[in-house]
């Protein structure tokens, strides 16, 4: 596997089946010539065999079927912005909006008259030869950009006659709207102001509206309590499900389902208030591209299918009506993606495994029985040996169980030692899988072992422990960390204990940068999009104020010194690691100024160091980023590597 395979690779996202069976999804393949990605519609059975190909540009995105599953619904580029269109004949689309700002998203009503749909607009007149005026937070967004007094609202459009109408204004955002299932009101989530306390002042709300179809009267649902990151209707149309948190302990905070009338603002109730499993899929992959998951829904009996963060898997679960939770799929696996056929009686899902990338699948909810609909990378697979992966798990410095894996070749020589890389994940709310990587396979393919954890701080698993870094940067994630190394290199006889590496991203980033200011150990180290100095990131970064108070518990003036002793800036003169270090240049989560400080600190110091700045590239470039941006990156991190290992 070398890093220009990944131009081989063809990910999957937005499946949607009609009741008919046949299913429609995205697939993204890299336009190497260009330089960007192509997204094409594809279809396939829902029983499997050949695929077809909605012909177009490479412009197409969120496929959509009708109710009566005759018509198929999509978003198509047009000079910049997506536009509706309609297919009914196969290869032959209509375009039925021509909106000035383009779509985000949108839906069929249940008659399949109308459709709803999301459009950034502009609130407020600003004239261009004036200075931009800001007077709240946020002022800049990673992947957005400077606030640029554009909302996100509804709209809803005449299938037959196009005529539209914008259903709400105000300078707030709306997002993931949804007819009910009788068609006489339009659901959607707004950000609202919070309820303020002393120690959550920066408390984020979502709050579930509904309009009134007929007498456009605008309803809020649910009473400010809560982020909401998904809603849904039960099968008796007048209770919805939600996905949501309160906040207690920031983005750490695991979600739960709640239930709540959606006919006036009533009491929430949770659903499984013992229920200690991340909801939703907070896995990181380089194989994935779509953002967000879907909506919770239920069968015919009321049973509810969530996806489910735990233990290095991200599997479908189904909640009974008696409240039990019980995996419905097999295997470790990262399913990012499902729906339900029609007759509630099978699930398609996509899914990434440990020696495959994203394929789809069907699972018979009688029976458990799982089907592979594609087979995209039969040809990659071919070609070269997927790494072996081993799970394994190990007591840290506490006492905590922490879950891991080890890559390495599966044809290693009797006696051979395999220099060992670490890699560590950003959030840190977040979790490794034990599935297919390509900057992992390529590192294995150049000869290397490859050791990552889920430190404290991780989710799946519970609560307790994904809280447990917050306000203790440095200290028990670290020591997870390091004790997994330990852990690694007593127990993998192929491992070479004197020539190690570290590298990771974002958090992982600011962990390997703590890492080599406060040991030797390590021969070599890769550090991107990371933070460095959290005394300018607190003032930088789109949200540092509020993971700064997160991650250590404190601001520049009342703790300054905390900020700077925790700082990887504040130790450079003991970094004596070779240090590669790479950014997006417009990166506003992790803002580039950070790597730019700790290059030019250790060039100061006269240390072994390099910088690579990506133009044009933010947080995301590695996933989302110009396809030859990802394999410079890659080229650079495995030659940094073979020079100092």
């Amino acid at each position: 596997m070398k890093p220009e395979d990944l131009y081989k690779y063809t990910w999957l996202s937005d499946a949607a089946v009609n009741p008919q069976g046949k299913i429609a999804y995205v697939e993204r393949t890299i336009n190497k010539e260009k330089n960007n990605y192509a997204t094409n519609i594809c279809f396939v059975s829902s029983n499997g065999g050949s695929i077809a190909k909605l012909s177009n540009e490479g412009k197409d995105t969120f496929p959509a079927w009708s109710p009566d599953g005759i018509s198929l619904a999509f978003l198509r580029d047009v000079d910049g912005k997506k536009q509706i269109f309609i297919v009914k004949e196969e290869n032959h689309a209509v375009q039925l909006t021509n909106h000035s700002h383009g779509i985000g998203s949108f839906q069929w009503s249940p008659c399949g008259d109308y459709f709803l749909f999301t459009s950034r607009v502009p609130e407020v007149d600003v004239s261009t030869d004036q200075g931009k005026v800001y007077v709240d937070l946020p002022f800049k967004s990673e992947g957005i950009g400077l606030k640029d007094e554009k909302y996100n609202h509804l709209f809803v459009i005449d299938t037959k006659e196009g005529e539209c109408t914008q259903l709400t204004t105000g300078t707030f955002h709306i997002s993931s709207p949804a007819w009910s299932p009788d068609g006489t009101e339009i659901l959607y989530l707004r950000n609202t102001k919070g309820i303020s306390t002393d120690k959550q002042e920066n408390k984020k709300i979502n709050d579930v509206f509904s309009i009134n179809v007929t007498t456009s009267l605008i309803d809020k649902i649910t009473d400010s309590s809560l982020l909401i990151s998904k809603f849904n209707f039960l099968p008796n149309e007048k209770t919805l499900v939600l996905v949501a948190n309160n906040q207690e302990f920031g983005s750490g905070t695991q979600n739960q389902l709640y239930k709540v009338s959606s006919d006036n603002i009533s009491p929430k109730s949770l659903l499984s208030p013992t229920l200690d499993l991340q909801i939703g899929n907070y896995a990181l992959s380089d194989m994935k591209f779509a953002g967000g998951y879907p909506a919770p829904f239920a069968d015919l009996e009321g049973n509810l299918y969530v996806l489910g963060t735990k233990h290095g898997s991200v599997k479908i679960y189904r909640r009974s009506r008696n409240g039990d939770f019980t995996a419905v799929t097999n295997c470790d696996k990262d399913i990012y993606h499902y729906i339900q056929t029609e007759d509630k009686k099978h699930l398609i899902y996509l899914a990434i495994t440990k020696d495959c990338p994203g394929e789809l699948y069907k699972l018979d909810l009688l029976t458990g029985e799982e089907v592979r609909l594609t087979n995209y990378h039969e040809e990659l697979n071919h070609t070269f040996d997927a790494a072996e992966v081993e799970e394994f798990w190990f007591n840290s410095f506490d006492g905590t169980k922490i879950q891991g894996w080890i890559m390495s070749p599966k044809h290693k020589l009797v006696g051979e030692k395999l220099p060992l890389i670490l890699q560590i994940h950003g959030g840190p709310h977040a979790m490794y899988t034990g599935t297919f990587n390509h900057e992992f396979q390529v590192l294995v393919s150049k000869g290397y072992s490859v050791m990552f954890i889920n430190p404290r701080g991780s989710f799946g698993y519970g609560q307790d422990f994904a809280k447990a870094c917050r306000g203790e940067f440095g200290e028990g994630d670290y020591q997870d960390i390091m004790s997994g190394l330990d852990y690694v290199l007593s127990s993998y006889t192929f491992v070479d204990t004197q020539r190690l590496g570290v590298s990771g991203g974002s958090y992982g980033g600011l962990m390997t940068n703590w890492i080599v200011s406060q040991t030797n150990r390590f021969n070599v180290a890769i550090t991107h999009r990371s933070i460095t100095n959290w005394v300018s990131f607190y003032g930088m970064s789109d949200i540092g104020i509020s993971y700064t108070d997160a991650m250590l518990g404190g601001n520049p003036w009342e703790n300054i010194s905390l900020l700077w002793e925790k700082s990887p800036l504040a130790h450079v003169k003991s970094i004596n690691t070779p240090l590669l270090i790479l950014h997006g240049e417009e990166d506003l989560r992790c803002p580039v100024e950070q790597s730019d400080q700790l290059f030019t600190a250790l060039k100061k110091w006269d240390r072994t160091t390099k910088l690579i700045r990506f133009p044009k590239s933010n947080h995301t470039f590695m996933k989302n980023g110009k396809p030859s941006y990802r394999i410079h990156f890659l080229e650079e991190v495995t030659d940094w590597i073979e020079a100092y290992i």
